[in-house]
């Protein structure tokens, strides 16, 4: 997202990412002044931080309904801000039960439509 004041054009690219706990995000700045871009965390919610470079990482506190914000500043002063959701990571390894021989390794993929899962051998498909 720019945010443009007297003729600046000022971007952070992407403007906005979704990412795991301690997953990286490489924001780039483009347009301002054209240099000399400082990265800063605007909102800072789940510990994240980001370093010189533009390179953001999440920190371990999850929200799906919150988002860091980061900025950035050219040497123009003019500023840009990109928002970063962090959301918990899921664990789709289960143990079930099964008669005669001990837990079954179930691993599920992901349950949405479309989506393929397995259990033991057999794959199904979810619809």
């Amino acid at each position: 997202m720019a945010l443009t004041g007297c003729g600046s054009s000022l971007e952070i690219s992407p403007s906005s990412a979704s990412l795991n706990p301690g997953q990286t995000q490489v924001f780039t700045a483009s347009g301002g002044s054209g240099g000399g871009y400082q990265w800063a965390m605007v909102r800072n919610l789940s510990g994240g931080i980001i370093d010189a470079g533009g390179k953001y990482t999440a920190g371990p506190n999850a929200s799906a309904s919150e988002a860091d914000v980061i900025g950035v500043r050219d040497s123009s002063g003019d500023e840009a801000q990109a928002t970063v959701t962090v959301v918990p990571a899921l664990d789709w390894n289960f143990m079930c039960g099964a008669t005669g021989g001990g837990p079954l390794p179930l691993l599920v993929f992901a349950v949405l439509p479309g989506v393929l899962w397995r259990v033991g051998r057999r794959v199904r498909r979810v619809s």
